[in-house]
């Protein structure tokens, strides 16, 4: 009978090589050479708190900027930045998405209007938000129906082959490492818009931010499955792109959010949809430009105000 080897043994170079396939690291160097080559200028390994003293790894942030100069030496800043949580997923097993009722045109743009800065919306609760501005014709929820066409999903699992043996099967679950890498990726997102809408910003400079929570999936593709379909078994349809819309609890208050759901394969039609969604932005950003400022300059005032109310807060305790 031969010996097991010992952990303090040297690593063979093909021991070293399924080591490093079998984690997540050589996706996320492709993703990053992706995100590159597609222009969003991505950065790898970046951190951010998730609690006192705790922080988190986001394996890939990629964004797009532009700049509309309305006059006065002022100038707003439009970033689209996505927020990327990059997951392997071996050959015997597959994501598949729920999809149920979808949203109309109207609540999906209304979805994605979650964003950081001055003005923010949505971020810092007390703050006033969802103008006609940002919801109404024109405003700046259109941008964003070029990502908005993927399916969304109310609910979604892992599917994969149990252990070898007589009775081996198929199962599907939340696989856990996959629905902390969710809710990970929209808390990190909500902490980085709500850094930006409390940074206190010089009166001629404003800033609208989009952090947009990403699942890319190592797989050649993702699923569909209505299980509502009459047919039995319920059909089944191969996707590069899902959207995902569960509710997260975020610090002290549960949302709805979406989590653009991609292949690794879909990546490139992402970042073409985010760079229409960008070109789009600046467009109706410059045409509200005036009004997106005012909504910025009460909002300044109105947490200054906030500030005052919760350091009293803090001194009463």
């Amino acid at each position: 009978m031969s010996k097991g080897k010992s952990p303090l043994d040297p690593l063979t170079e093909s021991e070293i090589v399924d080591a490093v396939a079998a984690s997540g690291y050589p996706l996320e160097i492709r993703l990053l050479k992706a995100f590159t080559d597609g222009g969003m200028d991505p950065t790898i390994g970046f951190r951010v708190s998730s609690a006192p003293g705790e922080s988190r790894e986001i394996d890939i942030l990629a964004s797009l900027i532009e700049h509309v100069a309305p006059g006065d030496g002022r100038l707003i800043t439009i970033q689209l930045r996505l927020v990327i949580e990059a997951k392997s997923l071996e050959p015997g097993a597959a994501f598949i998405g729920f999809p149920w009722n979808q949203p109309t045109t109207h609540e999906m743009r209304v979805h994605r209007m979650h964003f950081g800065g001055l003005p923010s919306n949505r971020v810092i609760r007390e703050l006033r938000r969802d103008s006609d501005t940002i919801n109404g014709a024109g405003g700046l929820s259109e941008a964003f129906d070029a990502l908005n066409d993927a399916t969304v999903c109310v609910q979604w699992s892992v599917a994969r082959r149990t252990k070898p043996g007589n009775e081996q099967r198929p199962i599907a679950n939340h696989d856990d490492s996959f629905w902390q890498g969710l809710d990970g990726t929209v808390r990190a997102a909500h902490t980085l818009m709500l850094e930006h809408s409390t940074y206190k910003w010089t009166p001629t400079n404003y800033l609208v931010i989009f952090e947009l929570p990403v699942l890319a999936v190592a797989t050649p593709n993702l699923w569909l499955l209505d299980a509502t379909a009459p047919s039995q078994p319920p059909p089944l349809q191969p996707v590069q792109h899902l959207i995902l819309g569960r509710m997260f609890q975020l610090e002290e208050h549960v949302e709805y959010r979406l989590v653009d759901v991609v292949s690794e394969a879909g990546v490139p039609a992402l970042i073409t949809a985010c760079k229409s969604v960008i070109t789009e932005l600046k467009s109706r950003v410059a045409a509200n430009a005036y009004a997106l400022m005012s909504i910025g300059d009460q909002q300044r005032a109105d947490l200054d105000a906030l500030r005052l109310q919760r350091l009293v807060a803090e001194r009463e305790l």
